[in-house]
């Protein structure tokens, strides 16, 4: 049987025909021979097609023509299947390779900034040691409230910065002094608020005020009696100070953070207090100590006055410790009492606010069409 003039195999049909029916045929030396079977088709060989004609003897010649060309096209798709999947697989390992470079040296010169941005706050972060709690007290004394345990805003913290110029007017404090009664401090308090408003602040409670200004001049106070007691010296400079200058200030600072300014004012005030109170508690102390040592003459007679005298002096010690301590406790006490006043003045405050916000809603929510009924049970009265 012969088959058509036009028909070709190509060489991996042949090589799959050649392995299935274990032909060999020998091959032709030199590039010339490989280059003339690269272009040239393959001719069907004679015992190819007799094993064609062998194995199919049953089949007509135009079927098994038809057959041979569907193999044939079915074997050349599958070839350029595969090529064109090998070149795509070429071109992505070549943009993966080239991708992969790009990112190389991307991520090194981030790496490199990495390490020159994020190495120093890592060493920071490391070496920065953890807050003292002095420091944090600190914060908290700027609101000179401590012993009342009171947080103070920025918007106090003005307020004292005002309060601390206002004492610093000559004549405004020795004024606040001289009124004892809260009452009457009234209107000084108005005043107070006339230079609070001057410079931009809001109004501030009459209770306020008066708890704001105590708070100074008991921590002023407590600090200047520790001075005393100590007998240390507040260091007038911060210039080359010892360690022994260095606690003092520190701990004076702890116990008043605004000591520097009211010194100047304040401390005439505090000493003539001192000095009145312990002239009262004297003479009271001789008074009974007179009136003791006469009963003791008139029982025994022969009491030595050296004995006497040290007695009278451990009967004044005793009795000017007492009244310190029965001076701090009232002063306590009426801090204590004048915060009380101003929580309850914020409470009222709250409420009366509270209802008009109410008001101002159920109003909306009329204005807006929704019935009374409906209004009494979202926001009842």
């Amino acid at each position: 049987m012969q088959l058509p003039a036009g028909v070709t195999f190509s060489k991996g049909w042949v090589s799959s025909f050649m392995n299935r029916h274990q032909l060999h045929f020998p091959r032709k030396a030199g590039p010339a021979a490989e280059q003339e079977q690269g272009q040239m088709p393959l001719a069907a060989s004679e015992e190819a097609l007799r094993a064609v004609a062998s194995g199919d003897e049953e089949a007509s010649g135009d079927e098994q023509v038809m057959g041979v060309h569907e193999q044939v096209e079915e074997t050349e798709e599958e070839e350029e299947k595969e090529q064109e999947q090998e070149q795509e697989e070429e071109e992505e390992q070549e943009e993966q390779e080239g991708l992969d470079t790009v990112v190389v040296e991307a991520d090194n010169s981030v790496e490199v900034d990495d390490i020159e941005q994020e190495t120093p706050p890592a060493a920071i972060l490391t070496e920065v040691p953890s807050p003292r709690p002095s420091v944090k007290r600190r914060r908290v004394d700027d609101g000179s409230c401590r012993e009342l345990g009171i947080a103070v805003p920025k918007e106090g913290v003005a307020m004292q910065e005002l309060l601390l110029d206002w004492i610093a007017v000559p004549g405004s404090y020795s004024r606040w002094w001289l009124l004892k009664n809260d009452e009457d401090k009234e209107p000084l308090c108005e005043e107070i608020n006339l230079f609070l408003r001057s410079h931009g602040l809001g109004e501030v409670a009459t209770t306020n005020l008066i708890v704001q200004i105590s708070a100074f001049v008991m921590t002023f106070q407590a600090a200047h009696t520790w001075l005393r007691q100590t007998r240390a010296e507040y260091p007038s400079t911060i210039d080359n100070l010892t360690l022994e200058q260095e606690g003092i200030r520190s701990h004076v600072l702890q116990m008043c953070p605004h000591y520097e300014r009211l010194e100047p004012v304040l401390a005439a005030y505090v000493n003539y207090d001192d000095h009145t109170a312990s002239a009262s508690v004297s003479q009271s102390n001789e008074a009974s100590a007179n009136s003791s040592s006469d009963a003791t003459v008139q029982v025994r007679g022969d009491v030595d006055n050296a004995g006497a005298k040290s007695l009278q002096r451990q009967n004044v010690e005793a009795a000017v410790d007492d009244s310190i301590d029965d001076e701090t406790k009232a002063q306590k006490r009426r801090l204590f009492e004048l915060e009380c006043a101003r929580l309850q003045s914020e409470i009222e405050t709250r409420n009366v606010q509270l209802v008009l916000e109410k008001t101002l809603a159920r109003k909306k929510l009329l204005d807006a069409g929704i019935s009374a009924e409906e209004v009494d049970r979202i926001f009842p009265l």
